[in-house]
């Protein structure tokens, strides 16, 4: 190997080093760990792929952080194939929150948003940890483009993993639809032909009477499903407490009081 290569191998080492070192976000009052690498996003298109860790986009909000996926993490399903389909994803976001001092953190909110399709029969959904989103459409008026958010609350000081799914499923049925009518026979009707001149001894024969009835043939009807998830969002609740210096004021004031207590009662 020529020296020029040699003196490149430290270089590039550093730089991979570099890029998967952990970022650190300093919010309000945490300090929010992660390393985009361990980020896992998968989805089935048919077969099961692992996105870029670049779909996501981190930004730091109020106590938290926020990944924004743009129109990139998305699942569709469909029944034009004439069977049932279903496609999944699956993300993994490892994060780590600290509380700053003065402050401790006793619960995460976990919100998923995003916007999903349906027509004609279907399903979707998306979540996991602290909450989860469904919709699901059978031969109604069906949802395009539909926003949709939801969150939930994970308590305890330290976050697990963010860890959930997103679906998508859509059926091909038969439904019977009229496509016309037709003539039945319903019964037969008594229909008079005459009577003596007393009005006895009358004569009837009898009409068969036919009624008009639908007609219906078996169609075929393909459901259609997308879901795309735009975003999640990670926020620390916290609480504010006492800092070891605010206790030491405090006992030192209590020793105070008492000591004054003490005195006056001497003196008294």
């Amino acid at each position: 190997m020529k020296m020029h290569q040699l003196a490149l191998i430290p270089l590039l080492l550093s730089s991979a080093v570099a890029i998967a070192a952990p970022t650190t976000f300093n919010s309000t009052n945490v300090d929010i760990t992660f390393d985009i690498d361990n980020f896992l996003f998968e989805v089935e298109a048919p077969y099961l792929i692992t996105l870029p860790n670049s779909i996501a986009t981190v930004s730091g909000v109020d106590n938290g952080l926020e990944l924004d996926f743009g129109y990139n993490f998305q699942v569709s399903a469909s029944g034009g194939n004439f069977y049932s389909e279903t496609h999944n994803g699956n993300f993994n976001i490892p994060l780590s929150f600290t509380a700053q001092s003065g402050y401790q953190i006793d619960s995460y909110t976990v919100t998923y948003s995003g916007s999903y399709t349906l027509m004609n029969v279907g399903g979707v959904g998306a979540g996991g940890t602290a909450n989860s989103f469904y919709a699901d459409e059978y031969l109604g008026s069906g949802a395009y483009a539909q926003p949709f958010t939801v969150a939930g609350t994970v308590d305890g000081e330290f976050l697990p993993a963010v860890v959930g799914n997103l679906f998508a499923s859509a059926d091909y049925i038969y439904i019977q639809v009229q496509v016309g009518t037709e003539l039945q026979f319903s019964h037969y009707e008594d229909i008079l032909i005459g009577c003596d001149d007393e009005g006895n001894n009358c004569e009837y024969y009898q009409s068969p009477v036919y009624i008009e009835v639908p007609v219906y043939m078996d169609q075929g009807v393909i459901g259609e499903a997308s879901l795309t998830l735009s975003s999640i969002k990670v926020v620390a609740n916290v609480v504010a407490v006492p800092e070891a210096d605010t206790y030491a004021l405090l006992l030192a004031g209590l020793g105070v009081v008492g000591f004054m207590a003490r005195r006056r009662k001497l003196v008294n």
